[in-house]
């Protein structure tokens, strides 16, 4: 029994990584972040996010998901039960 339990703790403390980084051709401006929410290590939920409810001109110089060191404490925390990531914006440069 204390090897299952040990070897349920090391999968817990070596979450899988996941990020996605669009980058588009424009100047970069303003960066916005928020949270997506998912829940059982990342397998339910989803999640949507609008560019132009975030930047002024509706464009984005780039576009990152993925985790930082606030979700993954989060996710250790609550044992992978909730899962966020991070979604950041980063907006075109208003001429």
């Amino acid at each position: 029994m204390p090897q299952l339990l040990r070897a349920l703790l090391l999968s817990l403390a070596l979450p899988g990584c996941a990020a996605t980084f669009v980058d588009v051709r424009v100047k970069p401006g303003e960066e916005k972040t928020q949270w997506a929410h998912f829940y059982v290590l990342g397998a339910v939920g989803e999640a949507e996010v609008d560019v132009r409810d975030h930047c002024p001109t509706a464009r984005a110089h780039a576009v990152w998901v993925g985790e930082d060191v606030f979700t993954l404490a989060v996710s250790v925390v609550t044992l992978g039960i909730y899962t966020p990531r991070k979604v950041a914006i980063t907006c075109e440069k208003p001429r």
